[in-house]
């Protein structure tokens, strides 16, 4: 049993929307008030019956305090991922396809952070090596958990996802694009 967690309130650090964390802070908050009201505004005549009763409604407190406190944390994650999406997107460098697929057409191993409509997604290219090696083999292209071994098939996995022929790209390495020599200016 060593090493074993319970998370009774798992935690979504994704929600963009205060829909769900507001369902939950009102539904932790109906069992506070009904476990107080339970402990306060009914009697029984047998002591040991009550003393029950109490022990239940405070365990039932807790669990209803804690989700708040699961709630709240919702709550702030929303308002944050809120505040990066338009931090982010502002941020973004539109790169046509052609640019992105010389990208990883050149770098045996880069992850460009890239938008998605209201997501963020990862592309690039992975390989393996060995750790006294410099040579790399068995190059893959990846769009999320997905991976393409031809060139060709991401470039259409990447049409699809933007017909339009631009990517928006937030980071190249985790680097801003302005701070790469993908995203400085040709000179002539």
């Amino acid at each position: 049993m060593e090493g074993m967690a319970m998370n009774l309130f798992p935690n979504n650090c994704t929600y963009t929307s205060y829909k769900y964390p507001i369902i939950k802070l009102t539904a932790f908050l109906l069992i506070i008030v009904s476990a107080l009201c339970i402990s306060c505004c009914i009697h029984y005549s047998n002591w040991i019956i009550r003393v029950l009763v109490k022990i239940v409604a405070f365990a039932m407190v807790l669990f209803g305090f804690l989700g708040v406190y699961s709630s709240l944390g919702e709550m702030w994650d929303v308002y944050f991922n809120r505040k990066n999406a338009k931090h982010r997107t502002s941020n973004a460098k539109p790169f046509p396809i052609d640019t992105v697929l010389r990208i990883v057409k050149e770098n045996d191993i880069i992850e460009l952070e890239v938008y998605d409509q209201k997501r963020t997604i990862t592309i690039g290219t992975s390989a393996m090596s060995t750790y006294t090696s410099k040579t790399f083999w068995d190059k893959r292209f990846y769009i999320e958990d997905q991976e393409y071994e031809k060139i060709e098939d991401f470039s259409q996995a990447l049409l699809q996802l933007f017909p339009d022929g631009v990517v928006p790209v937030f980071t190249i390495d985790g680097l801003n694009p302005k701070h790469t020599v993908y995203g400085r200016p040709l000179k002539s």
